[in-house]
Order: structure tokens, then sequence, then C-alpha cells
């Protein structure tokens, strides 16, 4: 019982020690759909984009890949609205 109150207190002594300096908390920015567009976070834009949600994600145009094998010759041209507004010089002023 002693060796395991020492090793408990070892362990908290080393884990005080190594998260000394780092703040409570971090705080983040998430830019998804910013370089790779994920129909889930956009659906809207996804299907107006000629994606497609379905239950069976084999039979759908689901993914960047599967929009670009579906539409080869347009695909630039489909992506370029979203790549140009998505996250801009604004946004990261903002930051």
């Amino acid at each position: 019982m002693r060796s395991l109150l020492l090793g408990l207190s070892l362990a908290s002594s080393l884990l005080a020690i190594a998260n000394a300096g780092f703040p409570p908390k971090i705080y983040g920015v998430n830019l998804g759909s910013w370089l790779v567009l994920e129909p889930w976070m956009l659906p809207a834009e996804w299907i107006a984009m000629g994606g497609e949600q379905c239950d069976d994600c084999s039979t759908c145009i689901d993914s960047e890949f599967a929009l670009a094998k579906a539409y080869p010759d347009t695909v630039d041209e489909k992506f370029k609205k979203h790549w140009e507004s998505w996250f801009s010089q604004d946004d990261v002023d903002q930051f």
C-alpha cells in the first residue's frame, strides 16, 4: 500500500513538472473545408457544386475525388468560387 501511495505521489509530481509553463487551456482555429472541402461541413454548397449525399457512399459523389472524377472538365471551375471565398484575407485580419 505504501509503495502504491509513493508511486501515485511521484506520478503526480512528474505530471506537475511536465505541465509547468503550459496554459490551462489552448485555443485554436478550425479551418475545415478550406483546403479540402468536407461535404458534411457545407452540405448546401456541396450539393450546389454537383456533389451528392446518400446512405451508400460507394454509389454517389461524396468526396472531392468523386466530384473530380464525375466532372473532370469543370471541377476546377466548380471549386474556384469556394477556394476564393471560404477563407480570405479579411478572415486572417480578424484573427
